[in-house]
């Protein structure tokens, strides 16, 4: 137009414009200007920099990507340890990252690298928007061209207006939202047709992002279930199939323990009188069966009398109850360092008196003792008393203070 764009600014050399940056020389140092004759960076280099425009608001020189285009003319920017400090004498805030644009009270467009990022002053966090090669933005809008959405950023929210605005936009032949955004109404220009319209419409369009996401999320927890569904089902494959595999093993067993009868002899049964031994005014379990007592028929012998202390009952049969496995007539009533993990207990068992320290207790399935606990309010217990894994004594407090 034939105007001085910057008196106070001279060079030593200007170059041709290209893509709306010309090259500069001054003091045989280099940088480069836009068409309103503003440097593009603070800083200059020794020698002539590599350059390339990604879009009206960035440009790289060298390694550095620089925003040619700012809107923080009132604010003074001062660079500290930590980020960046921004004061217009009235406004004061602080950001990690290199700020370039604001977006009313709220939203600031920061540079970072090559990352653009907006920063939410109210809940102080950073949103990546995307590359710099892959963003623009034009008042209160900002394009990212590497996903094809564009976000309205204004007063106290972002919101994505993709597809309305595709549509909006290209009845009126305002911009072709595929090239990137070019001369695009603003908020206030967009108030002036019917801003309520336009709210509704952002609106309807963030509902149905919310059920696209929501639809989403159903698909993958649907698709989980099917694939945990044919992982269980596989499993239990697997088991039949090794089911299969034992039970053949244990034919050919038999078969081989049948046709070498024979000279294997008669295999002795055990019997009742096998189990327990006399030991002075007491019995005792035959010390030959201990290991094997979980593949012994237990639940129909009484333990009246019987020395069990020590002993590992889990996998057996027994029941913690007066007619079969009664504390109170076992030998001196001790059943300490004993394992009854598993053991269904009566609801009826007395436990006063009897010696449990170190014994452990854990309930099994059955409906009727899942929340039950016994009382060992007057049993002989100590610290290694468990009963489901809980110190018997904790149980105790705990029942004393409800």
């Amino acid at each position: 137009k034939g105007e001085i764009l910057s008196p106070n600014l001279w060079f030593d050399e200007v170059y041709d414009f290209e893509n709306g940056y010309a090259k500069v020389e001054k003091d045989s140092k280099w940088n480069y200007i836009n068409t309103e004759g503003k440097l593009v960076s603070n800083k200059w280099y020794r020698s002539s920099p590599y350059f390339k425009s990604y879009n009206e608001c960035f440009v790289g020189i060298n390694k550095d990507i620089v925003c040619a285009k700012t809107d923080l003319k009132d604010y003074k920017v001062k660079r500290t340890i930590v980020g960046y400090q921004c004061s217009n004498g009235i406004d004061t805030f602080k950001s990690k990252y290199e700020p370039i644009k604001i977006f009313g009270i709220r939203y600031i467009l920061c540079l970072n690298n090559n990352q653009v990022i907006l920063y939410d002053r109210v809940a102080n966090n950073y949103i990546n928007i995307g590359l710099v090669r892959k963003i623009e933005f034009d008042d209160n809008f900002v394009y990212d061209k590497e996903n094809d959405k564009v976000y309205l950023v204004y007063e106290n929210q972002i919101v994505e207006v993709t597809e309305y605005y595709k549509k909006y936009l290209k009845d009126n032949k305002i911009v072709n939202i595929n090239k990137g955004i070019g001369n695009i109404l603003t908020r206030e220009e967009f108030a002036l047709l019917n801003m309520k319209q336009i709210d509704e419409l952002i609106e309807k369009e963030r509902k149905k992002n919310d059920e696209i996401k929501e639809k989403k999320e159903k698909e993958k927890q649907q698709q989980e279930l099917i694939e945990k569904k044919k992982e269980y089902e596989s499993q239990q494959q697997q088991i039949k199939d090794t089911q299969l595999i034992l039970l053949k093993q244990l034919s050919d067993l038999l078969k081989e323990l049948r046709s070498n009868s024979e000279k294997l002899g008669e295999i002795k049964r055990i019997k009742f009188e096998d189990i327990f031994v006399e030991v002075d005014e007491h019995k005792e379990i035959n010390p030959v069966i201990i290991e094997a007592l979980s593949y012994i028929d237990l639940s129909y012998l009484t333990y009246k009398n019987v020395k069990v202390s020590g002993i590992d009952f889990r996998g057996t049969n027994i029941d913690i109850s007066k007619s079969i496995f009664d504390p109170q007539t076992v030998y001196k009533k001790d059943l300490s360092n004993c394992n009854f993990e598993g053991i269904h207990i009566s609801l009826f068992v007395n436990f006063d008196g009897v010696d449990i320290r170190g014994a452990k207790f854990s309930v099994d399935n059955d409906i009727k003792t899942a929340d039950f606990i016994p009382n060992f309010t007057n049993a002989i217990y100590d610290d290694n008393t468990t009963y489901n894994g809980i110190s018997v004594k904790e149980l105790i407090q705990n029942k004393k203070k409800k």
